[in-house]
This record gives C-alpha cells, sequence and structure tokens, in this order.
C-alpha cells in the first residue's frame, strides 16, 4: 500500500508549480514506514515535511533514522488535540498524508475537520486506511487499548475499522472535495 500512496504523490509532486516547497504534513507517523518508502522520491524534490506522531518514543527513533535528510521537522501531534494549540496554524500545508492512523483517532468528524483546516485552499489529503478488518488485525492489535479507542458513536463492536463509504461521509462532512 505504501507503493500505491508513494505513486501517487510522485505524481502530486511532479506537477507541482508553485514557486516554493512543496509543505506536506504527516500525521499519526508512527515507525516511519511510509517516510521510509517515499525519502527516494522527496529527496528529489524541494518540499518542506513535517513528521508527526503523539509518541515521543516513535519521534526520537525516527530523527535518528531519517538524521541524513535535512528536509524533515519532527514534532508531536495529538490528532485528537485542537491544531493550532499544538503549533499548527490553518492553511499551512500543501498536502497532508497518513497511513492507518486516523482509525486511531477518537472522533473522524472532528480529526478530519483539523486536517482539513491544516490545508492550504486546494490542499490534498492522501491516507490508507483499513476498511475491512482481516483477521489477523485483530489478533495483532486487537488487545491493544488504542485499537479500540473511538468514541461509541463511531465505534463498532466488531471492528474499530470504518467502511470505505464511512470514511467517505466524514470527509464530506469534514468539508473534502473530489473524494
Amino acid at each position: 500500500y505504501n507503493e500505491i500512496l508513494c505513486r501517487s504523490i510522485t505524481e502530486l509532486l511532479d506537477s507541482w508549480t508553485l514557486e516554493r516547497p512543496c509543505r506536506i504534513l504527516e500525521v499519526g507517523s508512527g515507525t516511519g514506514a511510509l517516510l521510509f518508502h517515499l525519502s527516494p522520491v522527496l529527496e528529489t524534490r524541494a518540499v518542506e515535511y513535517t513528521f508527526t506522531d503523539v509518541s515521543s518514543l516513535f519521534l526520537r527513533r525516527a530523527k535518528t533514522r531519517f538524521s541524513h535528510l535535512n528536509f524533515i521537522e519532527f514534532t508531536n501531534l495529538d490528532l485528537d488535540a485542537n491544531f493550532q494549540m499544538q503549533g499548527f496554524d490553518p492553511e499551512t500545508f500543501d498536502m497532508v498524508l497518513a497511513h492507518d492512523a486516523l482509525h486511531l483517532c477518537r472522533s473522524p468528524n472532528q480529526t478530519l475537520q483539523r486536517l482539513h483546516n491544516v490545508l492550504n485552499p486546494g490542499g490534498v489529503l492522501a491516507f490508507i486506511e483499513l476498511t475491512d478488518e482481516p483477521a489477523w488485525a485483530r489478533l495483532v492489535f486487537g488487545m491493544l487499548r488504542d485499537w479500540w479507542r473511538r468514541n461509541i458513536e463511531n465505534c463498532s463492536y466488531e471492528s474499530p475499522c470504518l467502511a470505505s463509504g464511512s470514511w467517505k461521509e466524514h470527509l464530506k462532512n469534514a468539508g473534502f472535495e473530489n473524494i
């Protein structure tokens, strides 16, 4: 899935026409798997990349792992809290990326609204999420508290994963177009 997302991001960066670097925010970056796949593409482009996670441990490890990339800023971001209070101003980024991070949010509507707010007009949200929980996922993640973290109004007792139709509805509610 990272390869698919990377191809899409490459196409977007190839069509970048502004005279400034493309500003990219990756949320819930965790172990850095997406950045690992993207870094060869990003190294040859004019970008400002902000790698975020709620975990300081993941950020410290990522700083070490990606220390050779001078276009990356590493900082904490809690997707369930006010972005401006965490130093993320509205209309700051051209792209927001997420890989298996949004399903952990307490409220998809609120988180997607926050992401929409930090995007510049015409900005792009690109994310990958499980929409149908495979059997292995419950075995691997099912005992983790955060796997079942969402508010009860958004949570299925069968799975914390949202179906693609639900994601589309949440995206529309948050103001996204061209879904």
